[in-house]
């Protein structure tokens, strides 16, 4: 197709922005037992993710970094949650 016949450049770079969020309606991690009485936490229904990240390409392989944020999922949460990945693929 058309895609193949396109001249890539060997080298390319990309900043990436995320952003998403979700509803939480209950959470057996934290809600703790569904059936029977257990330890739980308060609960935030809303949980907002956002981050960073950076795609690195070198002819077909790709090289994808991304800082990953979570805000507070319950009240007496003390710090937001975080996650680093790093992806390497090859295209072909």
């Amino acid at each position: 197709g058309e895609y193949k016949n396109m001249r890539l450049k060997p080298w390319s770079f990309s900043f990436n922005l995320i952003a998403a969020g979700s509803f939480i309606g209950r959470d057996i991690f934290l809600d703790g037992n569904t059936f029977s009485s257990s330890h739980s936490v308060n609960i935030k229904h809303l949980v907002a993710y956002y981050g960073v990240g950076l795609t690195l390409r070198y002819k077909n392989f790709v090289v994808d970094l991304m800082e990953i944020e979570t805000t507070k999922q319950f009240d007496l949460q003390k710090e937001t949650h975080g996650v680093g990945t790093v992806i390497i693929s090859y295209l072909f």
